[in-house]
């Protein structure tokens, strides 16, 4: 909205009406004039009137009449049988309930212009405004959705992988298991196996260090029989000769 523009112009209060609402034109087709008579002519007629059928144009204008209490204690009360007609939510985001206080706004702009178009021009502009802040919150709550539906797709997405994952590790988990069990009874077969070699090992030494002890007792007592008899040939050898002497 060029203010600068609007402002030279501000005594034309109903050129500044077309300015802050443009006319809308709607196009209707023509209804074409109904004939009496034979069936062969109403059926040439009609194809006729839709051969040559015309758009008709209607053309909407803004209202440049001021208003008075009644009217805006009207308007208030078309508001509230819209709102209930149309089911406008109370509180929340409604598309409908915002759709009707535009309405609403651009009427107490057109009434406030036409009262003071300074005033009326700058509540256009903070209608504009306002406008232009919704679209951009719009724009923005569109940009979270896509967001945070990229968001919820990754976390599906990771929550999927996830169990992907959780799943191998059991079946790992599993298998890791089987190989467990199968080294402990490895481990006891070695255990048992070596505890089997330990014990023949120590019975074998048990049965060395007995024949040696035996052994060793034997040569023992061969040792001393020896000694005993060389110390009796000893005393023999000496008592033979002493024999001599004393004779």
């Amino acid at each position: 909205m060029n203010m600068p523009h609007l402002m030279r112009h501000i005594q034309d209060t109903g050129a500044l009406l077309d300015t802050l609402f443009p006319i809308q034109r709607q196009s209707t087709a023509a209804v074409p004039p109904c004939c009496t008579g034979s069936p062969s002519c109403v059926s040439g007629d009609s194809e006729a009137a839709e051969e040559d059928a015309e758009q008709l144009v209607s053309v909407q204008t803004v209202s440049a009449a001021p208003a008075f209490r009644e009217d805006v204690v009207a308007l208030h009360a078309t508001l509230q049988k819209r709102l209930e007609d149309r089911r406008a939510r109370p509180t929340g985001l409604c598309p409908i309930r915002r759709a009707l206080y535009c309405d609403l706004f651009s009427e107490l702009v057109r009434q406030v212009t036409v009262e003071e178009p300074a005033r009326g021009l700058l509540l256009a502009r903070v209608r504009e405004e306002a406008e232009h802040a919704i679209q951009v919150h719009a724009a923005l709550l569109c940009e979270g959705q896509r967001f945070v539906a990229g968001k919820l797709m990754q976390e599906k997405q990771d929550a999927l992988a996830l169990k992907e994952r959780i799943a191998a590790l059991r079946q790992e988990k599993v298998a890791l298991e089987v190989q467990k069990h199968e080294l402990l009874e490895t481990l006891k077969e070695m255990e048992q196996l070596f505890e089997e070699e330990r014990q023949l090992r120590r019975k074998q030494r048990q049965d060395e260090v007995k024949y040696l002890r035996h052994a060793n007792q034997q040569l023992s007592l061969r040792l001393k029989m020896e000694t005993e008899r060389e110390s009796a040939a000893t005393e023999v050898e000496g008592s033979s000769e002493a024999a001599p002497a004393t004779s």
